[in-house]
């Protein structure tokens, strides 16, 4: 439950993580990603992020042991999709 680096609005979330954790920024996320071979112009992509394989490695199952659960996108008009 820290508040994320910086301030912002993860930083005002809680309760929804345990003791010592804290939801990831996004800033967090990217690091992630370009450890994974995202470059920073794919990272900054607005829309659908077309990104090779780092999107499959995060996923559950994928190679890079993080095991995302999966949980659906938003599309633009506001649809939401199981995923």
């Amino acid at each position: 439950n820290n508040p994320a680096p910086g301030g912002g609005p993860v930083g005002a979330l809680r309760g929804v993580c345990p003791a010592g954790w804290h939801v990831a920024t996004d800033c967090e996320y990217q690091y992630l990603e370009h450890t994974l071979g995202m470059t920073v112009a794919e990272q900054q992509a607005i829309g659908t992020r077309t990104s090779g394989d780092v999107g499959a490695a995060l996923k559950a199952d994928g190679d890079s042991g993080f095991d995302m659960p999966l949980s659906g996108a938003r599309r633009y008009n506001t649809e939401f999709i199981n995923g």
